[in-house]
């Protein structure tokens, strides 16, 4: 599990360095397009700016791809399914889950894409993961084959 995570930290800190979109929060709108854009939530203008002021922290202007807040949630999904006996509490999790990434799109947190790239790269970080452990304890090479073309 620890391993998924830090593939999807890398994977997520990575595509910070190469993307960036507007907050969909109001306040980082424009007054014309019906924002409450304030300039002193505006981006750092000089190097001392970026290092001490911390102004903009609650009210950032800015998002990233992919959200954090569904790579975790959506791993603890996939643990409970893969690891829990008891078929209650995999579906639980999964009504649960449904609702969380809906309400965070609805409550301008993230972007729709942000979700949607979380939800489909968290379970092939974790098949990959799988696939790879199952590689490195076995010398059977039909497996190997399989683990290396997802052919299972």
């Amino acid at each position: 599990v620890s391993q998924v995570y830090v593939f999807g930290a890398v994977t997520r800190v990575t595509s910070f360095l190469v993307t960036i979109l507007p907050s969909p929060g109001p306040w980082c709108q424009l007054p014309a397009n019906g924002g409450t854009y304030d300039p002193e939530t505006s981006p750092p203008r000089t190097a001392l700016d970026f290092l001490f002021d911390f102004s903009g922290l609650e009210t950032g202007c800015s998002d990233l791809i992919y959200s954090g807040h569904t790579l975790i949630c959506l791993l603890l999904v996939l643990v409970v399914h893969a690891y829990f006996c008891w078929w209650a509490w995999k579906v639980l999790m999964w009504l649960l889950f449904a609702p969380f990434a809906v309400t965070h799109i609805l409550a301008l947190k993230h972007y729709t894409v942000d979700v949607w790239i979380a939800i489909y790269l968290v379970p092939l970080l974790w098949s990959l993961v799988h696939r790879i452990h199952a590689l490195s304890q076995s010398d059977d090479e039909e497996l190997i084959l399989g683990a290396l073309t997802f052919a299972r």
